[in-house]
């Protein structure tokens, strides 16, 4: 074999290591609920995110977190989720707001709405902590069961 095989060989193989590491450490899903001065949190995480639910605001009930650009369509109303995201990693990544969806009692998948304002950043540097508040448009009476992420790395958090 020549080098450039060897070379190759070596870099699919260190891949391999790295891949196989991660998933022992914790590639899995985890959640959990925190119980800290009565306020409640749900968490989520991976071995590349770290994802904290601190506020879900039901706009039917309570004021808005953030600005509405235009009122919800008849029959729904906006749900605002605050959201603490660590990206565990060294290198920078992002989190976009369209690959966020939330879970309601009545079976449906929310993706984000642009009715009101999202405040997701760009991109995450690699061991940064970022918040952020995403809004979804919901069927009244619907209430929230979960946060989904679906990127790189999936998250699901349970709201209940």
């Amino acid at each position: 074999m020549n080098k450039k095989m060897l070379m190759i060989i070596a870099v699919i193989a260190i891949v391999a290591v790295i891949a196989i590491a991660a998933a022992a450490a914790g590639g899995g899903n985890k959640a959990s609920d925190n119980n800290e001065d009565e306020d409640i949190t749900w968490t989520a995480e991976n071995s590349t995110l770290k994802a904290v639910v601190n506020d879900v605001t039901d706009n039917s009930t309570e004021a808005a977190p953030v600005d509405i650009f235009f009122a919800a369509d008849p029959g729904h109303h906006y749900v605002f989720v605050n959201v603490t995201l660590t990206n565990k990693g060294s290198s920078d990544g992002s989190a976009p707001a369209l690959l966020w969806q939330l879970g309601t009692s009545d079976g449906q998948l929310n993706g984000i709405t642009f009715m009101a304002e999202n405040t997701m950043p760009s991109g995450i540097m690699g061991g940064a902590t970022v918040s952020f508040v995403l809004p979804f448009e919901v069927a009244d009476g619907a209430t929230p069961t979960k946060l989904v992420y679906n990127g790189l790395s999936d998250l699901e958090i349970t709201l209940t």
